[in-house]
C-alpha cells in the first residue's frame, strides 16, 4: 500500500483524500482498477452519487474485490445511506479489506443507525491504531451524549476541537444539546448564538444591539417560539427619571436619588419563517421598574415590538434585516417613541472569527415639553463595524467592535456626533455557571453652542462609559438565576448632564 498522509485533524470530507490514498491494489481484480481510479476522481470532487456507481460496477466485476466493497460502503456514508453502508463495509472486512479507515467507517454507520454502543466499539479501536483525527473525537462524543454519558461527551468534544478547529459548527450544535440536557440553558444558547448583547438600560445598548446573528444556528429550528419571564430586585445609586434627558437646571449638577427596585421583564418571539436557510420573526421586549423612592419620577416602562429577517448567504455569510419601535414611559408621562431600522451584513472568516457591518436609522420622538432649542427629536444614524473570537481553549468568546453615530436634532442643542468602541466577554465557568462582561466607551460632540452656556461660548461634549458583568447559573432547565452590576457614566462640561450610576440586581429567569 501507499500512503499520502496521517488524515488528523481533517474534516469528513477532506478525509477521502486520505482514505483513497490507502487503496490496496493487492485486493483488486484485473479488470476493476479503471473502474476504481474513476470512482476516486469523483470523490475527490464531492461527487459520492457518481462515485458509488464506479464502485458498485467494480464489485460486480468482481464481487471477491474487498476494496471496491470498502470504497462503495465510504460513498454510501456520504450520501446519507447508512444501512447500505454498513452492508458494504462489513463485506468488506469478510473478504479481507484491511483499510485502515475501515473501523472508522463502520464506527459511522453505526453511529448514524443508532447502535451507540457498537459505533464506540468500532470508534475507539480506530482510535487505538490511529490517534489523533479530529472527526473520531466528534463521532464518539455524539454517541456518549445519546446514551447519557455527558462527561464522556463532553471530554470527546473538547478534544475534536482540540484537534480540528474546522469542526466547531457541527460539534457546537451537539454541545449545545449536551448543555441543555446537563440543564445548563445559559450556556446551550451561548455556544449557538454567540450574541453580542449591549449593557441592558443603558441608552449605548440602543446603539449597539444585538450583532453576529447565528450562521445556520440549528437549534432555532427545534420549535418556532420562545418566551422568558423575568423578576428581579434591584439597587440603584442614582434613579434620575426625566432628569436624566432633562434637567431641571442643566448648569449645576442634577441631585442623586438612591433607591432599591423590583423588575419585571418579558421576552417572547414567533417564527413565521423557520428553516437553516432563513428565519423571520415577530418579537416583543418588556421591561418594567417599580423603584422604592419617587423622587424624580423614576419608575421605567419600558416596551419594543420588532420584525426580523434573517438569511444565510452560504456557508460563509449571513445577512440581517431588523425593524422595531420602542415606547418608553418614565413615570406615569410619556418619555419616547422610537422608529428604528438595521441591516447588517456578517461573514465567517474562519471557523473560529466572524465580522459584521451593519446600519441603523432610528427617528426619535421625545413625548416632553421643551423649548425649540432644547427639542430632542432627532434623526440618528449609525454604523458600526464587529467582530467575535471563539476562544476554544477556554470555552469562550470574544466580541469588539467600533459605531460612529451622526444625531440630528430638531432642537440646536442635541445636534451632535460620536464614536464608540466596545468589547464582551463570555466565557462558561466552573459549576455550571456563564459570565458575561461588557465595557463601552463613547465621545459625543455636539456643533453648536448649549443654551444654558451662551455666556460662556460653550460646546457640550461627553464622554461616556459603561461596564456590565453578569453571571447566570441554570437551576433546572427551565430555571434560571442571575446576578447584574451596571455601571453608568456620562463625564460631561455641562454638569447638569453628568452623572454616575452603579446598579445591581439580581433574580430569576423562567424559559417557557
Amino acid at each position: 500500500m501507499r500512503k499520502c498522509g496521517n488524515g488528523h485533524g481533517r474534516s469528513a470530507f477532506g478525509a477521502l483524500l486520505i482514505i483513497i490514498c490507502f487503496y490496496g491494489l493487492s485486493f483488486a481484480s484485473p479488470s476493476s482498477p479503471q473502474l476504481m481510479d474513476k470512482g476516486f476522481a469523483e470523490l475527490e470532487k464531492g461527487r459520492a452519487e457518481n462515485a458509488l456507481k464506479f464502485f458498485t460496477e467494480a464489485t460486480l466485476e468482481d464481487p471477491k474485490d474487498a476494496e471496491a466493497a470498502f470504497f462503495a460502503g465510504v460513498a454510501l456514508n456520504r450520501l446519507g445511506r447508512a444501512e447500505a453502508a454498513l452492508v458494504q463495509l462489513t463485506n468488506a472486512r469478510q473478504l479481507g479489506s484491511n483499510h485502515e479507515d475501515l473501523s472508522f467507517e463502520m464506527g459511522w454507520s453505526l453511529l448514524a443507525l443508532r447502535r451507540w454502543e457498537e459505533a464506540i466499539e468500532q470508534l475507539n479501536q480506530y482510535e487505538a491504531q490511529h490517534p489523533g483525527r479530529g472527526q473520531t473525537s466528534e463521532f464518539l462524543g455524539r454517541a456518549y451524549l445519546a446514551m447519557g454519558k455527558y462527561k464522556e461527551a463532553d471530554a470527546a468534544f473538547t478534544e475534536a476541537l482540540k484537534r480540528d478547529a474546522d469542526l466547531l459548527p457541527t460539534v457546537s450544535v451537539y454541545r449545545a444539546l449536551l448543555r441543555q440536557r446537563q440543564g445548563n440553558e445559559a450556556a446551550a444558547r451561548d455556544e449557538i448564538a454567540g450574541l453580542l448583547r449591549g449593557a441592558p438600560g443603558t441608552p449605548v445598548a440602543q446603539v449597539v444591539g444585538s450583532l453576529l446573528p447565528p450562521v445556520g444556528s440549528e437549534m432555532m429550528l427545534h420549535r418556532n417560539w420562545r418566551l422568558s419571564l423575568q423578576t428581579a430586585v434591584g439597587y440603584n445609586t442614582d434613579a434620575r427619571g426625566f432628569d436624566l434627558l432633562k434637567p431641571a437646571n442643566p448648569g449645576v449638577p442634577t441631585p442623586q436619588h438612591n433607591s432599591a427596585f423590583a423588575r419585571i421583564g418579558l421576552d417572547g418571539a414567533y417564527a413565521f419563517v423557520n428553516t437553516p436557510k432563513d428565519r423571520l420573526n415577530i418579537g416583543y421586549d418588556l421591561q418594567a421598574d417599580f423603584y422604592a423612592r419617587q423622587e424624580g419620577d423614576p419608575d421605567l416602562l419600558d416596551q419594543t415590538l420588532s420584525l426580523e429577517y434573517w438569511r444565510a448567504l452560504g456557508d460563509r455569510f449571513t445577512t440581517t434585516w431588523r425593524i422595531w419601535d420602542n415606547y418608553t414611559l418614565v413615570g406615569e408621562d410619556d418619555f419616547r417613541n422610537e422608529l428604528a431600522t438595521q441591516a447588517s451584513l456578517a461573514a465567517r472568516v474562519t471557523k473560529t472569527l466572524f465580522v459584521e457591518g451593519s446600519y441603523r436609522y432610528a427617528f426619535d420622538d421625545y413625548l416632553i415639553e421643551t423649548t425649540p432649542e432644547t427639542n430632542s427629536d432627532a434623526q440618528a444614524h449609525t454604523l458600526t463595524v464587529a467582530a467575535e473570537l471563539a476562544i476554544l481553549q477556554i470555552n469562550s468568546r470574544l466580541r469588539g467592535g467600533y459605531f460612529h453615530t451622526w444625531n440630528f436634532a430638531r432642537g440646536d442643542d442635541f445636534d451632535y456626533e460620536g464614536n464608540g468602541l466596545f468589547a464582551g466577554l463570555t466565557s462558561v465557568l466552573p459549576w455550571k455557571i456563564t459570565g458575561e462582561a461588557f465595557y463601552v466607551h463613547n465621545v459625543d460632540r455636539y456643533r453648536n453652542i448649549n443654551s444654558v452656556t451662551v455666556a460662556a461660548n460653550l460646546k457640550r461634549r461627553d464622554y461616556i462609559d459603561g461596564v456590565t458583568l453578569r453571571l447566570t447559573r441554570p437551576l433546572s432547565r427551565k430555571l434560571d438565576v442571575y446576578i447584574e452590576y451596571n455601571f453608568n457614566h456620562d463625564d460631561s462640561n455641562i454638569r447638569g448632564y453628568d452623572y454616575e450610576q452603579h446598579i445591581t440586581s439580581g433574580g430569576l429567569v423562567w424559559q417557557f
